[in-house]
């Protein structure tokens, strides 16, 4: 039987790390690692766990992945943004539209002065 408060003592601080560093959210990192912990339950339920910091530190990078995809393709929807490397500016999608729409407003000023310059021909 598996004692999971020894395994969630040992290794959460490890898969907490582990989202953290990835998702640089602390709320998306408390489900990440909640998520990890469901997956590597039903993965013991199937089979022995031989290995668990390598198990542990896998689903914990596979589920912030796939939290980061997920915003990415909100974040998409709304308006593209610049990914600074740690993707912590969506918590308030009204300031990354209004960021958005002002670097629109002055690509397209500075296109327009672009266009200005070239000769008709």
């Amino acid at each position: 039987m598996t004692d999971w408060s020894q395994i969630v003592e040992q290794h959460g601080p490890q898969v907490w790390r582990t989202a953290q560093r990835l998702l640089c959210h602390e709320t998306d990192a408390a489900d990440c690692f909640q998520r990890t912990f469901i997956a590597a339950l039903e993965i013991s339920r199937k089979q022995a766990v031989r290995n668990w910091p390598a198990l542990l530190r896998h689903l914990a990078t596979v589920r912030a992945l796939e939290q980061l995809r997920g915003r990415m393709r909100e974040r998409s929807r709304f308006a593209p943004s610049k990914d600074k490397g740690c993707v912590n500016d969506y918590v308030d999608g009204r300031a990354i539209l209004a960021d958005s729409l002002a670097e629109g407003n002055e690509l397209a000023a500075h296109m327009r002065m672009a266009l200005a310059a070239i000769e008709p021909r």
